[in-house]
């Protein structure tokens, strides 16, 4: 795990946001998927896993999520992502929460197959209806802001993911500004690499963030390296009073 260093503001630091789900375009159980657009699809004890494809170019930074239906909890999703001859890549479970996310720099043009499925796959005993979503995105750079709100309400809300991918090794300023209410704040994630077992490095994980407004977290990165800042509702977080909350992170370079 690389070193993180925590520079004290008018609070202390972390959180992170939430954005508004628009409804999925379409139930689509398997086939062809449009890149960008939310569907939503249905897990059963008969039919664990279903299987979509997406066309992509190589050099192409591919975020592939996948979550229960907002409000609720009853399944727990798993992904895995092949290339054109069935090769595994890569997969994925429980990188926020129950909810799975695969991202992958394509290495060449073609058809790539994302299976979702549940944990443990025929193994398993979780049901339910998913959302899946796979997005051609652009990292985060020096000078990025993220803006996300937070919602008390778990059916009008999905995690924050967002990529950062720096070109050369350094230390990153992370500048990060919540306005906390008295029962709703967030949780704040940054994971890279991958430990000996194939799960996910996590760098640093700021989670209990009430009355925490704003910091700076300045972390070292590695060149070519993927990240994902993941941005979610504190675990104990729930808004009796505080329906929404925003969220503003920005990127910068650690000053020397």
């Amino acid at each position: 795990m690389r070193k993180v260093a925590v520079l004290l503001m008018v609070a202390i630091v972390a959180v992170s946001g939430i954005a508004v789900l628009r409804a999925p375009v379409a139930h689509a159980q398997g086939g062809a998927l449009a890149l960008n657009e939310w569907v939503e699809g249905t897990l059963t004890a008969d039919a664990f896993e279903t299987t979509y494809t997406i066309s992509v170019t190589a050099g192409d930074v591919i975020l592939i999520e996948m979550y229960a239906k907002l409000g609720t909890y009853d399944l727990d999703p798993a992904l895995k992502l092949s290339d054109s001859l069935g090769e595994q890549l890569d997969e994925n479970d429980d990188t926020i929460g129950l909810g799975a996310v695969i991202v992958f720099e394509v290495p060449a043009d073609g058809d790539y197959t994302i299976l979702a499925t549940r944990a443990l796959g025929a193994d398993g005993s979780s049901e339910g209806d998913y959302i899946l979503r796979a997005s051609q995105i652009t990292p985060l750079a020096v000078g990025s802001t993220v803006e996300a709100t937070i919602y008390a309400d778990d059916a009008q809300s999905y995690p924050s993911v967002s990529v950062l991918k720096p070109e050369a090794d350094g230390t990153w300023a992370i500048n990060i500004a919540q306005d906390p209410g008295s029962d709703l704040y967030a949780n704040f994630v940054l994971q890279g690499g991958k430990d000996d077992f194939g799960s996910p490095i996590t760098l640093f994980d700021l989670d209990n963030t009430v009355g925490i407004r704003s910091g700076t977290l300045n972390v070292d990165l590695k060149g070519g390296e993927i990240y994902l800042l993941l941005i979610t509702k504190g675990f104990l977080s729930f808004g009796f009073e505080t329906t929404e909350i925003p969220v503003t992170v920005t990127i910068g370079e650690a000053a020397q």
